[in-house]
């Protein structure tokens, strides 16, 4: 979503073009539309398509490029129905929601060999559109998501690896939301929540369960999407001057992003080495992805086949240790597919 100006002490960057970098684009067997979530370290992808039929499908993607279909048994197969797809630890437990037949949703973990284990929050409510939606798990199987509740509020929970599941909000929230990164290895946990004024905040809840607020400086909105190994969230906000991408290291100390020129940049994700990825708007409305190094080096990359309307474009969401990039691309006639940039 961005490059970086002179904000919080966040020098002027040069944005370098790597337009000729080597991007293997994908499709989910039956997919009328791609959406991958996740990569692991050793390049597994996990996410969700659609098919012709509006039904939601699982998949895993491999490092030699077969797939994994991930369809729950229980899961309704009406359109809008099915199977999403959403987090992955990187000893390949899969975490995501299923819709049943009457559109409520419920939660699962899924392995190769080992099957599917379902379950849902207490507080889940059952009509359509409610209930449990895990998102992301760490290695000690510490999941995190949220759930809807009877009365449609969103809330914030977490699940140990027995089963027991804690559910959350921040002070003032009337709405909790998280992300399909948003749990490190200790199991902090990265999100974002509605005020009663309709604001958005970030925040960062600790192992401990204290949760401590993640708003930049001057914000006017926050969203708080990844929390990686070193305990840095990234996400986007807004301010007077429009929208930029953010680091917040564990010590709480915040980086701002600015792809330039740009009409607004999001950081979707980082991976614990410094390496950062997003995307940016361009003056036609048109996103564009970037990887920003350690040191504020930002080059920006494009999928073959990326659309060039407003809202279309390359859709970066996550990054590997290694600093493989995944996402997906909207083509010119609004169909989103998968990429990998090695």
């Amino acid at each position: 979503m961005k490059h970086a100006r002179v904000v919080l002490g966040v020098a002027f960057l040069c944005l370098a073009s790597t337009a000729g970098a080597q991007i293997t684009t994908f499709d989910a067997p039956g997919a009328q539309s791609t959406f991958p979530q996740q990569i692991t370290n050793n390049h597994i992808v996990i996410g969700l398509s659609i098919d012709a039929n509006g039904v939601n499908h699982g998949f895993m993607r491999n490092p030699n490029g077969t797939f994994v279909t991930i369809d729950e048994p229980n899961a309704g197969t009406g359109s809008g129905q099915g199977t999403q797809a959403f987090g992955i630890n990187h000893a390949g437990t899969v975490v995501g929601s299923y819709f049943d037949s009457n559109g409520a949703s419920h939660g699962f973990t899924f392995s190769v060999g080992g099957g599917f284990l379902s379950f849902d929050a207490k507080q889940a409510g059952t009509a359509v559109g409610q209930g449990t939606y895990p998102l992301a798990i760490n290695m000690s199987e510490k999941i995190s998501g949220v759930y809807i509740d009877g009365g449609g509020v969103l809330h914030g929970f977490v699940r140990s690896r027995s089963g027991a599941i804690t559910g959350f909000d921040p002070a003032g929230s009337v709405k909790t939301s998280g992300d399909t990164l948003g749990i490190d290895a200790a199991g902090a946990i990265s999100g974002y929540y509605y005020d009663s004024k309709n604001e958005v905040h970030g925040f960062r809840r600790n192992p401990s369960g204290t949760i401590n607020a993640v708003d930049p400086p001057n914000s006017r909105g926050t969203a708080a999407f990844m929390i990686d190994s070193a305990g840095t969230i990234c996400g986007g906000f807004i301010d007077a001057n429009g929208s930029h991408g953010f680091l917040q290291s564990s010590g709480g100390a915040y980086t701002v992003i600015d792809v330039s020129p740009s009409n607004g940049t999001v950081a979707t994700a980082t991976n614990g080495n410094g390496v950062t990825t997003g995307y940016y708007v361009d003056s036609l409305g048109v996103d564009h992805g970037f990887a920003r190094t350690s040191g504020g080096a930002i080059a920006s990359f494009d999928a073959q086949g990326a659309g060039s309307r407003p809202g279309q474009g390359t859709f970066p969401v996550d990054i590997s240790p290694a600093g493989a990039i995944v996402g997906n691309y909207v083509d010119g006639n609004g169909a989103s597919h998968g990429f990998f940039r090695p």
